[in-house]
């Protein structure tokens, strides 16, 4: 488990709400919309975003628009985390 879940310990609950996630979100969504990002990088962006959805409720609308469009011609490894991704965000 990881410190942005939603199942984390208070006490990481409690640290997380000081630091501001907002430069890093920009960060990957940034790469995540970069061509010239390397997939491996990109598909980790999926993870990174989903996981701080838990933080900015914005984020998930964002991410669910990104990844049906990079569903549609994108390699494999693409196709199948922004699935993985979707069918999570659905939950």
């Amino acid at each position: 488990m990881h410190i942005t879940h939603k199942n984390a310990h208070f006490e990481y609950k409690k640290a997380i709400e000081t630091i501001n996630f907002e430069p890093i979100v920009e960060a990957t969504f940034e790469w995540l919309i970069n061509n010239r990002t390397p997939v491996a990088v990109r598909v980790n962006c999926l993870d990174i975003l989903y996981n701080l959805s838990n933080s900015y409720t914005w984020i998930t609308e964002e991410l669910k628009d990104h990844t049906r469009f990079l569903l549609k011609n994108e390699s494999a490894a693409m196709q199948s985390r922004g699935k993985r991704v979707l069918k999570k965000i659905k939950k």
